[in-house]
């Protein structure tokens, strides 16, 4: 099973179930603007976002496999977003990057409903 995605584009952040998932869903244009600052698999390799020139432009996800994995900076990345979209619960201090992943993805798919993002810590 392919690693989730988690991408920084222009201060939000996109959660998508796969490498090929997130180069269908990210618009030529964003990239070509610059807007992915940060890039990450659910392990903490770094990914970056690239346009690849073949008969047209297309958007192409690209490991950065020379970095060290950095769960540190994902797991302050996913709390980041969570703090400023208005997370309505406490998010723990110890929470692991998987725990992070799944209340941010219930809470962009409630649109950040109190009892989602509550539910999201308590299953974890």
């Amino acid at each position: 099973m392919a690693s989730r995605i988690i991408l920084v584009c222009d201060g939000d952040t996109f959660v998508y179930s796969s490498p090929q998932a997130a180069e269908r869903g990210i618009e030529l244009v964003d990239v070509e603007n610059g807007e992915y600052q940060k890039g990450w698999d659910e392990e903490g390799r770094r990914w970056s976002v690239e346009i690849e020139q073949r008969p047209r432009p297309t958007v192409r996800l690209v490991s950065a496999s020379e970095y060290p994995l950095d769960l540190e900076g994902l797991g302050n990345s996913l709390v980041a977003w969570l703090i400023s979209m208005g997370a309505p619960v406490a998010i723990p201090v110890d929470a692991s990057v998987g725990q992070l992943l799944r209340i941010v993805e219930l809470g962009q798919s409630a649109r950040y409903a109190t009892n989602k993002w509550a539910a999201a810590l308590d299953e974890q």
